[in-house]
């Protein structure tokens, strides 16, 4: 039960479904709407008119490592979610419903513009003017199983200057958050006034990125002025479930998006199998689920297993996510397992520049592309045009033709003093050809070759997963790289005999989509735990009846214990939304104090039995740096602050003035954030967290 309007915006401006725009609203159109499905409670009132204002907007945006969006609604319905039709269509002749995730900013770290118009003029500059521009492309870091990430890491632009990611997301979050309101302020009907606070921020990360990727994020949407409270991370993989689960779930006929949710499958009747197969979970009884699946879930603790198992595998641009979600007899679905991987469609991108430096030298193309960037740019475009339709079917091409630019094959000819002709010739590949109308000509099995290593590590993950949990029975592809007919190909030739495979129409949106759909039902989670016991090492006052000796120290004339483990959280403890603790911490340095570091350790006791953070099985698990140069100034600091001070330990007598800090320890679904503050000032102290905090979390149907 709510209001109304479906409208939706893409990364340029574009506004309407495939080149429309939306009818005109008016302040009549806000009437309130019967929503045909039970759905799961909202995290906020679905949008109400009152007075001049509106009370809700779901916006998810999506910094990937190839190509950046967003998408919207006004309503909870998953079918008024729209990403919308560009203006700006590029060079490459691929419809896309985002732009690349290019950023150009001038020699004062100003903003200058982003994605084509950021890719044009960037590479319209003369040479020597590049110097004096930030151009940022595919600047979001590829993370491996040991890599981490934190607000101190470094990007560095096309010229060689590097600057914090962080400043780099902020302005990708400002852009994108300034295009939105623009947008939403237009289609709006008059009178009513939009405010940054009423949207609901949703921001999807990989699902393999460390925490420390996490905070980095959270903390470039907070600084760009999303609203905390307002502003939720979730991974791609769950943003991916919920498109998916939502799209299913629709009719025959539609579909998320308004019309444009139809699957592909090489399998007849595959969603109309799912479907049914999800409705009739819910009456399963246990006496029709004594499969050997079944048997196999019970031995890899998914015992009670009844319905079906989905894989989801989201492919894009330089990440893969996995997830394994349950539907039981109760319509009731949780994730089982997730995991990611760096390995992505812009591998094949790399094997194909490898294949150029071989055809005609690394030299030589180096030389191109530094000189003639917006040539070697259309040579990509081209490329990526002919990478989405290469195909291993018998009934497609033998060849794909790839035009080289004119600026390349005259650039050869005076670089060399011969003809791009001649190298491909000199070449003697019989797979790789030249032809006088100015194309490459590359045998649909050579192109193949180009997509083998990253195509393989997928099957291989996808393959482990299957081995783990036995009885998955539906694969859902999506994401950008899906969209590519060889990983198709290969995916149904690996497993076409183990599941029903299903691809959305625009499965690149399915992030995005799913993002905000995931923004409407966030309340569909049953509960969120933690797994761990989480704490930190304090001084306690000595107690000789239950403090060892080994653990005394004396300071200013009073006993002290050492190691003593506070803890914060209990494993297996319901943190609701979200669950926050306070402590608070003394800088003994004062004002001369730039940091101070607090480390986090963890333990599986569930009755806090662990008493020390040296007792076994009490392990560090992360730290938390505040930055206190951030608060005010000594002088600020003292004014009004109760003194509180202490000899030092260089038993000169010295007096010292110590800084109280209040730190905010915050659980919830997304790990672990910290806020931090000056105890005297109230001044905000920008907190590092780089912790690893692991939820149990346990989902209902989104519908």
């Amino acid at each position: 039960s709510g209001a109304l309007i479906s409208v939706g915006i893409d990364t340029c401006g574009g506004v309407g479904g495939e080149g429309e725009r939306p009818a005109t609203f008016s302040a009549s159109s806000l009437t309130t709407y019967a929503y045909k499905k039970a759905l799961t409670p909202y995290l906020f009132e679905p949008l109400l008119p009152e007075g001049n204002r509106i009370l809700g907007i779901v916006v998810a945006i999506d910094i990937g490592s190839t190509c950046s969006g967003y998408a919207y609604s006004l309503h909870p319905d998953p079918e008024s979610v729209r990403t919308m039709h560009l203006i700006e269509k590029g060079y490459t002749g691929v419809k896309s419903h985002k732009i690349p995730s290019a950023l150009l900013l001038d020699s004062r770290h100003n903003f200058h513009s982003f994605g084509y118009r950021a890719r044009e003029f960037y590479y319209q500059l003369a040479r020597r003017e590049t110097r004096d521009w930030l151009f940022f492309e595919g600047f979001k870091p590829r993370v491996g199983p040991n890599s981490k990430l934190s607000h101190s890491c470094m990007v560095t632009a096309a010229n060689g200057v590097s600057i914090p990611l962080l400043e780099v997301m902020r302005h990708c979050f400002a852009f994108f958050r300034e295009r939105a309101l623009s947008e939403l302020r237009v289609l709006l009907p008059a009178g009513f006034q939009l405010r940054s606070r009423d949207i609901h921020w949703v921001l999807p990360v990989p699902s393999h990125w460390p925490v420390g990727g996490l905070d980095l994020v959270r903390r470039a949407a907070l600084e760009t002025g999303f609203a905390e409270q307002k502003t939720r991370l979730i991974s791609e993989a769950e943003a991916a479930a919920a498109f998916c689960s939502a799209e299913l779930l629709i009719g025959s006929g539609g579909g998320v998006g308004g019309g444009n949710g139809l699957w592909w499958s090489c399998q007849p009747q595959v969603v109309e199998w799912v479907r049914k197969n999800r409705q009739e979970a819910r009456s399963l009884t246990s006496a029709t689920s004594n499969s050997n699946d079944n048997e196999a879930n019970r031995e890899n603790g998914d015992e009670g297993f009844e319905g079906v198992l989905e894989l989801i595998v989201d492919c894009g641009g330089a990440t893969t996510n996995l997830a394994v979600q349950r539907w039981d007899r109760k319509g009731e679905y949780k994730f089982i397992a997730q995991r990611g991987m760096s390995s992505g469609s812009t591998e094949v991108d790399d094997a194909f520049a490898k294949l150029l430096n071989d055809i005609f030298d690394s030299e030589f193309v180096f030389a191109f592309r530094s000189q003639c960037p917006l040539g070697y740019l259309e040579l990509l475009n081209a490329f990526e045009s002919r990478k989405q339709i290469c195909s291993l079917s018998r009934d497609s091409a033998a060849f794909l033709n790839i035009p080289l630019p004119f600026s390349m094959i005259s650039f050869h000819k005076e670089f060399k003093s011969y003809g791009v002709d001649q190298a491909i010739r000199d070449f003697a590949d019989p797979e790789i050809l030249w032809t006088s109308q100015g194309m490459l000509k590359i045998s649909r099995e050579r192109m193949a070759q180009l997509f083998c290593p990253t195509v393989n590590r997928i099957l291989r993950q996808i393959g482990e997963l299957l081995e783990a949990h036995r009885g998955i029975q539906v694969l859902l592809l999506v994401g950008g790289f899906s969209k590519s007919e060889i990983l198709r190909h290969e995916l149904v030739l690996a497993f076409e005999k183990k599941l029903r495979i299903l691809i959305p129409h625009n499965p690149d949106t399915a992030i995005l989509k799913g993002a905000v759909i995931r923004g409407w039902h966030p309340l569909n989670v049953l509960s969120h735990k933690t797994k761990y016991t989480y704490g930190l090492s304090v001084l306690r006052r000595h107690d000789p009846e239950i403090h060892p000796m080994e653990k005394r120290i004396t300071r200013n004339g009073r006993d002290w214990c050492l190691d003593v483990f506070d803890p914060l959280v209990l494993a297996n403890q319901e943190l609701g939304e979200e669950t926050r603790i306070t402590r608070q911490f003394t800088a003994s340095g004062g004002q001369q104090q730039d940091h101070l570091t607090v480390t986090v350790f963890r333990t599986t006791s569930e009755d806090v039995a662990a008493r020390f953070t040296t007792d076994p099985g009490v392990v560090a698990c992360g730290t938390v740096q505040f930055n206190l140069a951030s608060a005010a100034n000594a002088e600020e600091s003292n004014r009004g602050q109760s003194t509180v001070r202490k000899a030092n330990n260089d038993g000169a007598g010295n007096v010292a003035h110590r800084r109280m800090i209040d730190a905010t320890f915050v659980f919830s679904s997304d790990g672990l954030r910290v806020v931090a503050q000056d105890a005297a000032t109230q001044k905000a102290i920008s907190a590092d967290c780089n912790v690893d905090v692991e939820i149990d979390i346990e989902e209902s149907p989104l519908i």
